[in-house]
């Protein structure tokens, strides 16, 4: 995935059944082992995008610290 691609997918900032948002956070099986089954039941998979609040009127891009990025070890579920 290109950072175009990435764009896309944040762009209109609304979950769908294929895209779901997360609060920036570390790595933790607990919390995603859920999204990821969920997702895997969709035609095609789906996205986890960590990094990405709920707010009041949408979403908001927050992005994740480098202390959080080095938690996430994605061969670990």
């Amino acid at each position: 995935m290109n950072i175009q691609e990435f764009e896309e997918l944040l762009e209109g900032a609304a979950e769908t059944q294929r895209k779901d948002f997360k609060n920036p956070c570390s790595w933790n099986v607990d919390i995603f082992a859920k999204d990821i089954l969920a997702l895997s039941n969709v035609k095609d998979g789906g996205y986890l995008i960590i990094g990405v609040a709920e707010t009041q009127t949408g979403f908001e891009r927050k992005g994740i610290s480098q202390e959080q990025k080095d938690t996430f070890d994605i061969d670990i579920m």
